[in-house]
């Protein structure tokens, strides 16, 4: 890695969870999760959006988790050019988001639209995303490998030989392996690419189903993510709401000025 440190930039929180915390809106039993909502309630996603914008997110992730054409097939029973249609329509609904926010604020500075993309398991709707029960091999959640048991640094070095790959990392995770995860990668990263972290909020899938630990702290950690090199994008999954996007956009905005006078002071010497 090079000296110069980049700039992070924060990512948005758990859009399911965002959602969720609306009790008028119904989508957790639906078989698309957030993504029924995206011909249910599309108004409500675009909602959500602001509000992790207004929390200081930097980029807002499309609600397509679980979304694909065979999917919206099945459980809306429409065409396949209309399934496409609805697909599509989670970006529009994220960048209509982005450009209001954006007039409103009158603001110059870039945001981003990034389009959720979940594992073969999530188009399964029966939540073998979290277990990795739809492949062969599996390993027990840990700091080192990878849900399917391939070693985190070795799967890591062959993502980032890929010239289209910008940033690397660790999403809905537990927030203690984070830091150990990106350190083993710091130095396998070329020198334009960067690291992202976006772990859960304490929540753990256990027996097919989330358990929370709220008592503890999320934001705690984001100055740990922080301090390893390369650190690109900051943001949460799982139970991690506007609020605590809004938190860790001021951790953030704090270490970059901290990071902005070091190299001044560099400069001046």
């Amino acid at each position: 890695m090079t000296d110069e440190r980049p700039e992070t930039k924060v990512l948005d929180g758990g859009l399911g969870t965002e959602l969720a915390a609306d009790e008028t809106l119904v989508f957790k039993d639906h078989p698309l999760w957030t993504a029924s909502l995206l011909k249910d309630n599309p108004k409500a996603i675009k909602a959500a959006h602001s509000r992790f914008l207004c929390a200081g997110s930097e980029a807002v992730i499309t609600a397509s988790y679980q979304a694909s054409v065979d999917g919206f097939m099945k459980y809306f029973n429409v065409s396949a050019e209309d399934a496409q249609l609805l697909l599509q329509s989670s970006v529009d609904i994220a960048k209509d988001a982005v450009k209001e926010f954006s007039s409103a604020n009158k603001s110059n500075k870039d945001l981003y639209v990034a389009a959720s993309v979940g594992p073969y398991g999530a188009t399964l709707h029966d939540m073998s995303e979290y277990d990795g029960h739809y492949v062969e091999t599996m390993t027990t959640e840990d700091a080192k490998t990878t849900f399917h048991g391939d070693n985190f640094v070795e799967s890591v070095k062959r993502v980032s030989l890929n010239p289209q790959v910008e940033s690397i990392g660790v999403n809905c995770c537990e927030v203690t392996f984070v830091e150990e995860l990106l350190r083993s990668v710091e130095d396998v990263l070329r020198p334009d690419q960067t690291l992202i972290a976006y772990p859960n909020n304490w929540q753990k899938f256990v027996d097919k189903r989330w358990v929370c630990d709220i008592s503890r702290s999320f934001s705690g950690y984001v100055e740990k993510w922080l301090s390893v090199g390369a650190m690109g994008w900051i943001g949460g999954c799982c139970g991690v709401t506007s609020p605590q996007v809004g938190e860790m956009t001021q951790i953030v905005k704090n270490w970059n000025a901290n990071l902005d006078n070091l190299k001044n002071q560099m400069h001046n010497h």
